[in-house]
């Protein structure tokens, strides 16, 4: 079978900065793109005004959970993110 897609993909994490990480993880909340794309996109100096503005202006420290253990695992169930 050819691409969907929607095909699930688990992979680390190697070499990203924890505040690109967080705000990748954020961002890909909100996007249908697949969170190595987004990842790509964001850079220390873009992620750290994001937390600026988030977490310290807005108090949403939802974002910075992720600075810890980040694993993606695209296109599941949100049933299976919680198990």
């Amino acid at each position: 079978m050819g691409k969907t897609g929607s095909e699930r993909r688990i992979y680390t994490l190697n070499g990203l900065p924890p505040e690109v990480t967080a705000v990748a993880f954020a961002r890909c909340s909100r996007s249908p793109e697949p969170f190595d794309k987004i990842a790509r996109e964001l850079n220390e100096d873009k992620s750290r005004k994001f937390h600026e503005k988030w977490i310290v202006g807005y108090g949403h420290s939802s974002v910075a959970e992720h600075a810890v253990l980040s694993l993606a695992i695209e296109n599941i169930s949100i049933l299976a993110t919680k198990v």
